[in-house]
């Protein structure tokens, strides 16, 4: 069944409107869908050509009218901008051999790969743009929870234990001392730590704070947040990073004035990754995650690291596609929760009452 709107039922005001007021700029309410917006957003909608006809447009030009109209534009312009931006990602989907339907389009990883694939000759910003916009246009089409289901995105797959030595290795074999210390400090801060990238590049020598009684590594989080606390294996590699380092120094790329999220993907870009996998902190900080989850550490003492329970709760999202299912012989075993307790008697003990009154 064909799916895709009819514009053919779009009137222009005409002849059969003449003699009353023009409806003021703006969608009609009473009218569902494309049918009730204004004619020329309709005419903006159906009357996108892409720069370059091509194959890839012909298979999925109504899958894209169809989302670009379910997002109901404001004006033709707007209708125009999202045209082009949709019509690009479905391009990239068509080419890949993926399919591109209007449910699936817009999905986690489809959005990632084109961002990180099929934008090629853009600048880190400008396909960090496209992703928000992309995301947000998911929200509307699909409802505020999404899609139905949890999209496995590989950019916040877990790394193996093998992935995270090779990832350190990596880093040890890089060109410049810079690149290892930067790589060095980004596995440091975003698995160790557990930290997203807006914190990575603000942190200071200063905000360190080693205790000396059990060597418990703190780190001082900006605006009141919870102290960040370094996991066992990584309190000694962060020390040795720092030593030397005057207390003011940035922690991450100490050398650059500006603190921008850009010097995180300035940095991997410039690293070379012939035998281990893209560096990503999404990843570090969802392997950083998972291995308490799976260690048991109470979810709210994650939550207050990740810096608040909504920020915890989106990244336990992205993640649980990827936490391993218990056996069902256990599952169901940990479903039925502890075994109750027996409830104290309240009577008396008669035979220990009889043996200290002497009657047996």
């Amino acid at each position: 069944m064909n799916h895709s709107p009819d514009f053919s039922a779009v009137k222009r005001p005409g002849s059969e409107e003449r003699g009353q007021h023009r409806r003021a700029p703006g969608r009609d309410t009473a009218e569902p869908g494309v049918l009730g917006y204004r004619w020329e957003i309709a005419a903006a909608i159906q009357g996108f050509r892409p720069a370059e006809w091509s194959a890839a447009w012909a298979a999925t030009a109504q899958v894209v009218r169809r989302i670009v109209a379910a997002v109901d534009p404001p004006d033709p312009q707007r209708a125009r901008q999202l045209m082009r931006l949709v019509a690009r990602l479905a391009a990239f989907v068509y080419n890949a051999d993926r399919p591109v339907g209007f449910s699936t389009l817009l999905g986690t990883e489809l959005i990632d790969r084109f961002c990180e694939s099929g934008c090629g000759g853009l600048r880190r910003s400008t396909r960090e743009q496209f992703r928000r916009e992309l995301e947000r246009l998911a929200r509307i089409v699909y409802g505020s929870s999404g899609q139905a289901g949890l999209w496995a995105s590989s950019r916040w797959r877990p790394y193996t234990a093998v992935e995270l030595t090779a990832l350190w290795w990596c880093a040890t074999g890089q060109r410049t001392e810079q690149l290892k210390r930067g790589h060095r400090m980004l596995l440091c801060l975003g698995y160790g730590c557990g930290l997203p990238t807006r914190r990575i590049v603000d942190l200071r020598v200063c905000d360190v704070r080693s205790a000396a009684e059990d060597g418990t590594v703190r780190l001082d989080l900006p605006g009141g947040s919870a102290p960040a606390v370094c996991l066992h294996g990584w309190e000694d590699v962060l020390r040795a990073e720092i030593t030397g380092m005057r207390p003011q120094e940035y922690l991450f790329q100490p050398g650059r004035a500006r603190r921008t999220s850009a010097l995180v993907s300035e940095l991997v870009r410039r690293c070379e990754h012939t035998d281990a996998p893209p560096l990503l902190v999404s990843r570090l900080h969802a392997t950083w995650f998972t291995d308490l989850l799976l260690a048991r550490t109470p979810f709210t003492s994650i939550a207050a690291q990740c810096g608040s329970g909504e920020l915890a709760l989106k990244t336990l999202a992205r993640v649980l596609p990827y936490l391993p299912e218990a056996d069902p012989g256990r599952a169901a075993l940990l479903l039925r929760g502890p075994a109750p307790q027996p409830p104290a008697s309240h009577l008396p003990d008669v035979r220990r009452l009889e043996e200290r009154t002497g009657t047996l």
